[in-house]
C-alpha cells in the first residue's frame, strides 16, 4: 500500500505540473480509495473533496456523481447519516439527470441503508421501494433479493411483521448465498415469534439453527427465540436442553455486533419468561449500555434522537428505567 501511494503522489505531481486536471482528479480518487483502505480517514476525504472540487470545474457529470457518492459512502462509516444522505442525494440527482438507471437503483438501496442505520425505518422503506422497483424492470435478480432482505429487516424493526415476512420470503426465492438464505429463515422465525406464531417461529429457527450449528455467534441469536418458543408450545425438554447450549456458548462467545442489541434484548426477555430474573437484568444492562454507547457517537443530535426513538430502542431504555 505505502508503494502505490507512494506512486499515486508522483503521478499526481506530474499531471498538477502539466495542469492535466482529468488525470489530478482520477489520481486524488485513488489515492483516497487508498486511504480510505488503510483507514486513513481524513486524508482519503480530504483527497475526494480535492478531487470533487476538480471534476466539477470541469464540469464531469459522470465523474462528480462518483465521488459524490464516495463522499457519502465515508460520512455513512463516520456516522454522520445525515450528511450522507445529503452526498447520496446529490449524486442520485446527477444519475438521474444522466438516466444512469442502474446505479441509481444502487444509489437509492445506500440510502435506505443509512436512513435503516439511523433509525429511520419510514424513509428507508421509501428508498429500498424504490430501489426495488427499477431492479425489477431491470430484472436484476441479485440486487432484488439483496434490497429485499433489505425491506424485510426493516419492516421487522419497525414490527410490521406480516410484511417482514412477505419481503424475506421473496429475497429467499431469488436468493442464491446460502448464508444470506438462511439468515432470511432467521428473520422468518423472529417475526413469527413477535406474531406468537411459535409453531412457525420454531420452524424457521430450527432451520436456521441447524445451517449455523459452527457459528457460536450466529447461534446466540437464534437460541433465545427457540428457548422461549419450545417452552410456551409445551417442549420443555427442548428448551432446557438449548438453555444449556446457549449458556455454555455465552462461556466464550459475544453476540455478533450486528445483533449484539436485539440478542440482548431478546435473551433478557426469554429469561424474564423462565423466571430468571437476575439473569435477565444482565442482559438487559448489556443491551442498555450498548445502546447508549453507539447513539453517543452518532454525530449528529438529530441522527442520535431518531436513532434512540425507534420502538425496540424505546422498550429497552423503558425496561431499564424500571429495574
Amino acid at each position: 500500500f505505502e508503494g502505490s501511494l507512494s506512486k499515486f503522489t508522483e503521478a499526481l505531481s506530474m499531471s498538477t505540473v502539466m495542469n492535466d486536471k482529468s488525470s489530478m482528479a482520477k489520481t486524488l480518487n485513488s489515492m483516497a480509495i487508498l486511504n480510505y483502505k488503510t483507514k486513513e480517514k481524513d486524508n482519503a476525504l480530504k483527497n475526494w473533496l480535492q478531487a470533487l472540487a476538480i471534476v466539477e470545474e470541469l464540469g464531469d457529470k459522470t465523474k462528480i456523481s462518483k465521488y459524490l457518492n464516495n463522499i457519502g459512502i465515508w460520512y455513512k462509516d463516520d456516522l454522520d447519516y445525515s450528511k450522507s444522505i445529503e452526498y447520496y442525494q446529490k449524486s442520485l440527482s446527477i444519475k438521474e439527470e444522466l438516466g444512469d438507471v442502474r446505479n441509481i437503483g444502487k444509489t437509492l438501496n445506500n440510502m435506505g441503508n443509512v436512513y435503516f442505520l439511523m433509525g429511520d425505518y419510514i424513509n428507508s422503506v421509501e428508498q429500498y421501494n424504490k430501489s426495488l422497483d427499477i431492479k425489477e424492470k431491470l430484472q436484476d435478480n441479485k440486487g432484488l433479493a439483496n434490497t429485499l432482505n433489505n425491506l424485510g429487516e426493516t419492516y421487522f424493526f419497525l414490527a410490521e411483521y406480516d410484511n417482514a415476512i412477505e419481503n424475506f420470503r421473496r429475497s429467499i426465492t431469488l436468493g442464491k448465498d446460502k448464508d444470506k438464505i438462511f439468515d432470511n429463515q432467521r428473520y422468518l422465525g423472529m417475526s413469527h415469534f413477535y406474531l406468537s406464531n411459535y409453531d412457525s417461529c420454531s420452524i424457521y429457527l430450527k432451520r436456521s439453527d441447524e445451517y449455523f450449528a459452527a457459528s457460536a455467534q450466529k447461534r446466540l441469536s437464534i437460541l433465545p427465540y427457540l428457548i422461549f418458543s419450545y417452552k410456551k408450545s409445551g417442549n420443555d425438554s427442548r428448551s432446557e436442553k438449548l438453555l444449556e447450549e446457549f449458556e455454555n456458548i455465552l462461556v466464550d462467545h459475544d453476540p455478533n455486533p450486528k445483533d449484539y442489541i436485539l440478542t440482548n434484548w431478546s435473551s433478557y426477555e426469554t429469561y424474564k419468561f423462565l423466571g430468571k430474573g437476575s439473569e435477565a437484568k444482565e442482559f438487559l444492562e448489556n443491551a442498555y449500555f450498548e445502546l447508549k454507547s453507539r447513539s453517543r457517537n452518532i454525530k449528529n443530535k438529530s441522527d442520535r434522537n431518531k436513532y434512540l426513538d425507534t420502538e425496540l430502542h424505546r422498550k429497552i431504555v423503558s425496561s431499564w428505567s424500571k429495574n
